[in-house]
């Protein structure tokens, strides 16, 4: 496409002091960008509200199991996750180690995937509207030959010396070691709900893997060292009583549950917690890509990310982040995963720019299901007016149009763009180095792609060598 067709302004008058574009995402779900050009700092926000027709959000782990056999050891994309759910759009939740599994509270449809870390903050929503809190879990085996022995959780690796209940919400019993596992079945029909009591049998004993498969409807107790020898007292055939408890919320009301980090905003109020919660003074007061949700006043649901480590976007401390929570309204709010792993993707696109230059798979996330969408059938005529190729720092206008030329209402298109170009939701492109600028744009249920060449900035002029002096006669 000649460059006659576009508006090219200059990088410098291209933003004001600060921007802002907010569009309809789904019915009863606006999407937000908004510029900060003193810090700089590109900030997304999806605004959800919660009674809207259809509109549905819940949790989801990566694979749908905990320690999916995925390639990235239990971990998933989120563009992964939302293709493989029919989801429209997803935010990334808790911290996670490498082996895959949420280090927090998560709770999806009233069943336990995951234990709380008590220090750090949580968000539940059901029936009873949406909580901000902390969590408290304790768990037991019980059984006439072993007495009662502590559980360490559910569903994480099992510690040296420790035990672990691992419920068909897991794809597999995984130990940081060679352990025994019971592997038992319920006495009764059993739903693994924050708050359990229920018997089950051994069915089966094996010894010394680091991993063991689980079957839908079983449970697994993986154990090490110590508390291995106390299950020896256990054979095939033996009984054992399985209790658990999970305080701060009530379970009637409250069917699903996100952890993440530290608390944020609090009645209102700043109330960031990052110490207590674990984190240091680097985490805390410098600028990072960061995630967030939190609840308004009204009831609306607030997801947030932040981007940074980038030229566009150095990111926010944990304070700024509390501020950008409160100007959305925000009555409670907690922090999430960030760094790398923060991503919002909205149907075919991820909206941000992942500090990676790609989505990095994650542990899990939260989950908004919305009305189906059916695709324009006319989009398949429209084309995308863009350059072949531009300039490094050069800005250029791009636009939709249809099959006769006519321009499809800006308000309606979500522009995304990575490599080495960034673009705003007026659908102005800036080229930022050299190489390609990938640019995607969502409209009307259909996502249009294309790349644009950027030329990177001219090479310095070599430096010629003064001339040497003659030797001294």
């Amino acid at each position: 496409m000649k460059k006659s067709l576009l508006l090219v302004v200059s990088l410098a008058a291209s933003v004001a002091f600060g921007q802002s574009w907010e569009k309809p995402f789904v019915p009863g779900v606006t999407y937000r960008m908004e510029i900060d050009n003193v810090t700089p700092r590109v900030t997304h926000i999806l605004r959800i509200n919660l009674d809207a027709p259809d509109i549905r959000v819940r949790a989801e782990v990566a694979g749908g199991r905990v320690f999916s056999p995925l390639e990235q050891k239990g971990r998933e994309t989120l563009s992964s996750m939302l293709a493989r759910t029919g989801a429209a759009a997803a935010l990334n939740a808790d911290f996670f180690p490498w082996a895959g599994d949420p280090l927090g509270a998560m709770v999806n449809d009233s069943l336990l995937y995951s234990t709380p870390d008590p220090r750090r903050a949580v968000i539940g929503w059901g029936s009873g509207g949406v909580r901000v809190g902390k969590l408290r879990w304790n768990g037991a085996l019980e059984s006439p030959e072993l007495g009662s022995l502590p559980l360490n959780g559910v569903n994480e690796e099992a510690p040296e010396n420790g035990v672990v209940a691992f419920t068909d919400g897991a794809y597999q019993a995984v130990a940081k070691g060679p352990s025994r596992y019971l592997v038992c079945e319920p006495l009764a029909a059993t739903a693994f709900t924050p708050d359990l009591s229920a018997e089950f049998a051994v069915r089966s004993v094996v010894t010394d893997q680091e991993a063991l498969g689980v079957e839908r409807g079983s449970l697994v107790i993986a154990a090490r060292g110590t508390a291995a020898e106390k299950l020896k007292s256990l054979g095939v055939g033996s009984s054992l009583k399985l209790n658990w408890r999970t305080q701060g919320f009530d379970w009637k009301k409250i069917s699903h549950v996100i952890g993440g980090g530290n608390m944020l905003v609090r009645g209102g109020k700043v109330a960031i917690d990052a110490k207590d919660a674990g984190f240091g003074a680097d985490f805390s007061e410098k600028r990072h890509p960061r995630s967030a949700v939190g609840i308004t006043a009204s009831g609306d649901l607030i997801w947030l990310a932040t981007d940074g480590r980038q030229k566009v976007s150095d990111g926010a401390t944990l304070s700024e982040l509390a501020q950008l929570m409160l100007a959305q309204g925000c009555t409670d709010a907690i922090n999430l995963d960030g760094g790398g792993s923060t991503a919002l993707a909205l149907r075919g696109l991820v909206a941000n720019r992942p500090s990676d230059g790609k989505e990095r798979p994650v542990a899990n996330a939260l989950l908004l299901f919305g009305p189906k969408v059916t695709p324009d059938p006319e989009a398949a005529t429209w084309r995308v007016l863009a350059p072949l190729d531009m300039k490094f720092e050069e800005a250029v206008n791009l636009s939709i149009v249809d099959k006769t030329g006519l321009m499809i209402p800006p308000r309606e298109i979500l522009w995304t763009a990575s490599g080495a170009g960034w673009i705003d939701q007026s659908g102005t492109l800036r080229g930022l180095s050299g190489g390609v600028a990938s640019v995607r744009a969502y409209v009307r249920g259909t996502v249009f792609s294309v790349e644009i060449n950027v030329a990177g900035p001219p090479a310095p002029a070599p430096q010629i060598p003064p001339a040497a002096k003659p030797p001294k006669q």
